[in-house]
């Protein structure tokens, strides 16, 4: 820091960014250890018990066991161990809030701003949310997620080819969503929508398990042909 309390790139002040990143690899380290993966993982075993009880009323003595096991490895959990690089490795190192914080830091740093605007900027960050959003978020993806890949495990083990696109409309649902809610729907039909294209959708990801794309609320439900003719009719959309 200079006489004006202004920051400067001097090696010193990179070496404490490069310590600020260690630190939070330490921070994370611990808490990984200490629950945080435990409580994910709890959770979404609850959303994969929630499934079996419902494809044992759809069909008896479904793949439960190969289920849980192909949930977790897609989330990144493998015999008791975080596979690295995987969904749960990044949300587990909280790497999006990391490189929030040093890419303010080093922003600063770069441009010689002050020490004090430093902390102001820091303490901003915090008190808008950024550690309460990070965790709104992913919990809320874990349950979608390992609900959405339980679902399609199933439905292709138990052979079922009928879905029903379960959800409500509100005021901020997607034209792509609106369309579909309530409908009953083939595999087939289905695995067409991929090459269509619609504000929110996740380029390269597979439409059975993003659907409408970032943060769409909504869940194919697998269900049997008597049930889907009771319910249809069959791949029509509403206008």
């Amino acid at each position: 820091m200079d006489s004006s309390g202004n920051l400067r790139p001097t090696a010193g002040n990179v070496a404490f960014a490069n310590a600020l990143n260690q630190l939070f690899d330490e921070f994370t380290r611990e808490q990984r250890s200490s629950g945080v993966v435990r409580f994910i993982v709890d959770a979404v075993k609850k959303v994969l018990g929630a499934n079996r009880r419902y494809f044992n009323q759809v069909r008896k003595g479904g793949p439960h066991e190969e289920a849980a096991n192909r949930v977790l490895a897609g989330l990144g959990y493998v015999r008791g161990k975080i596979k690295k690089g995987s969904w749960l490795d990044e949300v587990s190192r909280m790497n999006s809030v990391r490189s929030a914080l040093l890419s303010r830091i080093q922003s600063a740093i770069i441009g010689a701003a002050s020490f004090a605007l430093l902390l102001e900027g820091l303490k901003e960050m915090f008190s808008r949310g950024l550690l309460r959003r990070f965790f709104q978020r992913n919990a809320s993806e874990v349950f979608v997620r390992s609900d959405r890949a339980t679902q399609n495990y199933y439905s292709r083990r138990l052979g079922l080819i009928h879905a029903l696109y379960a959800g409500t409309i509100k005021n901020n649902t997607r034209a792509f969503c609106r369309a579909r809610v309530q409908g009953v729907y083939t595999r087939d039909e289905i695995t067409k929508w991929q090459d269509q294209e619609w504000q929110g959708k996740i380029p390269g990801a597979d439409v059975k398990v993003v659907l409408g794309g970032y943060n769409c609320r909504h869940h194919l439900s697998w269900i049997t042909p008597e049930i889907a003719e009771a319910l249809g009719p069959i791949n029509t959309y509403r206008e």
